[in-house]
């Protein structure tokens, strides 16, 4: 039934005095429709960045600006259905960028409440480093760093060449929320009781299985630092169990929970054989790729189009996107990280996947 043109006037009356109610808001009037809907209704589309485009870009931005003007010197992927809702942000809850430390250069300490995960792209043989919470952890490629909620850390380029990385922030949902805590370098003293230990020693006291006993459980990981070589030994052996037919991954965790790396956010290294396609999947999760090494296909379903992925390529799924990944080359394997909000939806009872097809 019609609605009468008073009715049509009171209803928009009412918008406008900051009220609504069920017949407007789920009629869809507003951006990404209405609240109850059969399926999930993100606010963005699958997108896609090139890393030759954000490397140039870098590499331009960091002619006119250096350290001394901006803590970082970075490319951050913004998603263009979301530049005008929040700045910068890659999926509702995630953003993602590539940062750059000349060689030489200093990244000045800093924290925040927002976690944050880097994968190193291109790195010095030997002086790439990131100091966390005093710790001196060196930087290859592949490696993956932790900038976990409220730790102090810096970064240090000693070596010849220049260092880049991919980070994965949730900066998003702790915006969204309320969350977001910052001390910039100003703020830091230089009264902070570090511990004195190597590097080796640190990965040895969390990262091998064993953990102080008083350490307790963190929602996010106390580890801060993953080897690219340690995760690959392990792809590579899953591969080998399962004949190298089909897709395998290791899921970066935190060793006090054995759950997924933060809160927030999992984070996985993933392998597929050549001449392998992975089954057309939707998950309740908003899902970030970043291809590290071989080419491959993010393939959309009902026909909605693909994306051709090279190296340190970027692409993003909102959640509940049907898709599937091919490997392009039939002989050789391809290895690709994934960042996603799985964690959110799984602690809100919210997470669901199936095979689709």
């Amino acid at each position: 039934m019609a609605l009468q043109k008073d009715s049509e006037v009171f209803l928009n009356q009412l918008v406008h005095k900051g009220f609504n109610t069920y017949y407007v808001s789920n009629q869809g009037g507003g951006k990404g429709g209405g609240t109850f809907t059969r399926n999930p209704a993100p606010l963005f589309s699958p997108y896609s960045w090139k890393y030759t485009d954000a490397r140039s870009y870098l590499y331009k931005l960091s002619e006119f600006l250096s350290h001394e003007d901006s803590e970082r010197i970075n490319i951050q992927y913004e998603h263009p259905d979301l530049k005008d809702i929040i700045s910068a942000a890659t999926s509702t809850t995630q953003r993602a960028g590539i940062q750059l430390v000349k060689s030489k250069a200093h990244g000045p300490v800093h924290r925040h409440t927002p976690n944050s995960f880097r994968v190193v792209l291109e790195a010095p043989e030997e002086g790439a480093i990131s100091r966390i919470d005093g710790v001196n952890l060196e930087m290859h490629p592949g490696d993956v760093i932790g900038n976990t909620n409220w730790i102090w850390h810096e970064h240090f380029n000693h070596g010849t060449s220049d260092l880049i990385w991919t980070s994965f922030l949730d900066a998003i949902l702790v915006k969204w929320i309320g969350g977001v805590f910052y001390d910039p370098p100003k703020t830091f003293n230089g009264d902070v009781n570090f511990p004195d230990i190597s590097q080796e020693e640190y990965v040895s006291v969390l990262g091998r299985s064993t953990l102080p006993e008083e350490l307790g459980t963190n929602p996010n990981t106390p580890l801060q630092f993953y080897r690219f070589s340690d995760a690959c030994k392990s792809v590579s052996a899953l591969s080998k169990l399962k004949r190298g037919k089909e897709r395998v991954a290791v899921e970066y965790k935190n060793p006090t929970t054995g759950g997924s790396i933060s809160a927030n956010q999992s984070l996985k290294l993933n392998l597929i054989p050549g001449g392998c396609l992975t089954p057309m999947t939707r998950k309740t999760e908003n899902i970030i790729f970043l291809n590290f090494s071989g080419e491959t296909t993010l393939e959309l379903g009902n026909g909605e189009g693909e994306f051709v992925l090279g190296k340190y390529d970027v692409a993003v799924l909102p959640s509940w996107t049907s898709h599937r990944v091919v490997n392009n080359s039939y002989s050789d394997e391809a290895l690709y990280f994934t960042a996603s909000d799985a964690p959110l939806f799984k602690n809100c009872g919210l997470y669901r996947e199936e095979i689709v097809g």
